[in-house]
């Protein structure tokens, strides 16, 4: 679970820095707090209609956080392992 928090961390705050550059402080603001309304929103009208029931979202954040601990712990090493050794330079 605390693999899952950094990787949604580091993603949003990456974003974040991305909307910045692109559209500036304010404007980035602005498409922040718009996203994070509709998002709420959104998870909150799915989940007052059953269609988000408990088990769905324990699977889903199990699944999410499998794959990222999958690419952290194997491929990460084993890409790393493949561009020190095809280094061109």
């Amino acid at each position: 679970m605390i693999l899952l928090a950094g990787a949604i961390t580091s993603l949003l705050v990456q974003g974040g820095k991305w909307l910045i550059d692109k559209l500036g402080y304010e404007m980035a603001k602005i498409t922040i707090l718009i996203s994070v309304f509709a998002l709420s929103l959104i998870f909150a009208l799915l989940k007052y209609n059953n269609i988000l029931t408990p088990e769905f979202i324990q699977t889903f954040v199990a699944i999410l956080t499998m794959a990222i601990a999958t690419y952290e712990l194997i491929l990460k090493n084993i890409i790393k392992a493949y561009d020190t050794l095809f280094k061109k330079e």
